[in-house]
């Protein structure tokens, strides 16, 4: 990941071939020192792991793409969970078919670039367990 432009409290990214967007801003967090941050991303990928949330069985429904995918939007928020770096995001994908997939995020390989514009939040974002929605939630 590469630091493109950064004023105040907003930074613009990029990222290259074969990076994984979690693993870049896991990375780039822990090197900067941020704690709490909004994120927005375009670019391409070329696996994508996308999640539906099954409220009844409290568990997430995994779909996996391995293709050349535009990735059209995605935004998210990076805090801490346990005092780890904990990111959170949805998006959605198109494929050379024009079709669109979309839904929670747990993984984003890179293909050809991609962008973020990640601005950092004042105060915490701590993600805590909740039992009763089995999510990890903002508190």
């Amino acid at each position: 990941m590469k630091t493109i432009t950064h004023s105040g409290s907003r930074f613009i990214l990029r990222l290259d071939p074969d990076e994984e967007l979690f693993q870049s801003l896991t990375d780039f967090a822990k090197n900067t020192g941020i704690r709490s941050a909004g994120f927005r991303v375009i670019g391409s990928a070329k696996e994508v792991v996308l999640s539906w949330y099954d409220s009844r069985e409290k568990r997430y429904e995994d779909t996996t793409i391995s293709d050349e995918l535009e990735v059209l939007a995605v935004s998210g928020n990076l805090g801490t969970l346990e005092n780890a770096i904990a990111i959170h995001a949805h998006g959605c994908v198109g494929d050379r078919n024009l079709n669109v997939k979309g839904g929670h995020i747990k993984k984003l390989v890179v293909a050809a670039t991609c962008e973020v514009d990640l601005v950092l939040i004042e105060g915490a974002l701590e993600r805590k367990r909740d039992e009763a929605t089995g999510l990890n939630l903002l508190v």
